[in-house]
């Protein structure tokens, strides 16, 4: 299924399952500005299959992600609007999950991503949650990197976890 056609399966079905995102903006100092908005999935979709490959997200993951109401999503946008990642939480008690977090190729080692994760994390200390939990493929370095930088901590590992083998790290 392309992500055209998901879309067009989207906008039929009922009002209160679309999703409602928030869309981060930043002016020409680095400050964010918001907006809510309804998106269309198949940006989201393209950037994870462009970043993650065989470990993307199906187009039925989205859907269940974008649904729940316990999910916070952020929407990273350029100057001209264009959409160039994304990240979201899973509010689960006292607990949460980063569920996910990219930025595309072109875009990654230009601070996008410390933005984008120190926003959701913002959202994360005001919801009171105590721990934040998250996962990344093990030789990601700029990513692991990045959550270290945050005082994230290995806490477990997941042996051939990935589609391709690979090991997740589990952080704190």
């Amino acid at each position: 299924m392309t992500p055209e056609e998901f879309w067009a399966i989207w906008q039929q079905s009922e009002p209160e399952v679309k999703p409602v995102t928030y869309r981060l903006y930043y002016n020409d100092h680095g400050d964010p500005l918001f907006y809510s908005t309804e998106d269309q999935p198949g940006n989201y979709i393209e950037i994870d299959q462009e970043t993650f490959n065989a470990s993307a997200w199906s187009i039925e993951t989205f859907w269940s992600e974008f649904s729940q109401r316990n999910r916070y999503y952020l929407a990273l946008n350029d100057e001209n609007k264009e959409l160039i990642g994304f990240g979201g939480i899973a509010f689960n008690g006292s607990d949460c999950d980063l569920q996910t977090m990219v930025i595309k190729k072109e875009h990654q080692g230009k601070g996008f991503g410390t933005k984008l994760l120190d926003e959701l994390l913002l959202k994360v200390s005001k919801q009171k949650s105590q721990r934040v939990f998250l996962e990344v493929v093990s030789d990601n370095e700029k990513a692991i990197n990045l959550y270290k930088s945050k005082n994230f901590q290995q806490v477990a590992k997941r042996a051939n976890y990935y589609p391709n083998g690979k090991d997740a790290l589990i952080m704190q």
